[in-house]
């Protein structure tokens, strides 16, 4: 469970361009991470993507049945939504910089 900000979906023409059977409408959702305190010491700065960042966000391909309903752009437009879902852990990847680390 978590909160999402959610861009305006778009709907897909056909079934045929589901990426998930039976969803027909796909948007980028923005979850933000509560940082754990441990995280914030300065030893563990090279671990976060923006050190200076102490609220990262992830996002997510959100999609969704959206069947007989008009969609309004302004009803998503900075809006935030309570959502449960389940992500897929070979869906998940981290990219970490090393600029400035040595090579070893």
């Amino acid at each position: 469970m978590f909160f999402v900000q959610p861009g305006c979906p778009s709907r897909f023409a056909s079934a045929d361009e589901h990426r998930v059977k039976g969803l027909n409408a796909e948007t980028i959702a923005r979850v933000v991470l509560p940082l754990p305190p441990w995280l914030t010491a300065p030893d563990y700065s090279p671990l976060r993507a923006h050190p200076a960042d102490l609220s990262p966000s992830i996002f997510f391909s959100l999609n969704m049945s959206i069947y007989n309903q008009q969609i309004i752009p302004n009803d998503w437009s900075d809006q935030w939504f309570f959502m449960a879902g389940r992500v897929h852990p070979f869906a998940l990847t981290w990219e970490i910089e090393r600029s400035g680390w040595p090579r070893g």
